[in-house]
């Protein structure tokens, strides 16, 4: 199951993705849209998970956890990608 992260810093790439859901082990991916221009993050990306129960958790992630940001990120596991 994917699902959406939203709020995430213009800084924040894969590895910070991975980093934040590096408590659950199912995690199989993780992506951020990534701006052409400035090839910093849109604002968003996806967790993909093995287990949709884990998935489901909705794992909410503090500030502090997401560098350069001043506000937690959101995960949404209603949310799918345009490629399911």
């Amino acid at each position: 199951m994917r699902i959406y992260i939203r709020n995430l810093p213009q800084t924040a790439t894969a590895d910070v993705l991975r980093a934040l859901f590096a408590p659950y082990p199912s995690l199989v991916s993780a992506q951020v849209a990534l701006n052409e221009d400035t090839g910093g993050c849109h604002g968003w990306g996806f967790a993909e998970f093995s287990d949709a129960t884990e998935a489901q958790r909705k794992p909410e992630c503090e500030p502090a956890e997401v560098p350069g940001q001043s506000y937690p990120a959101a995960a949404h596991p209603g949310a799918r990608s345009q490629h399911e």
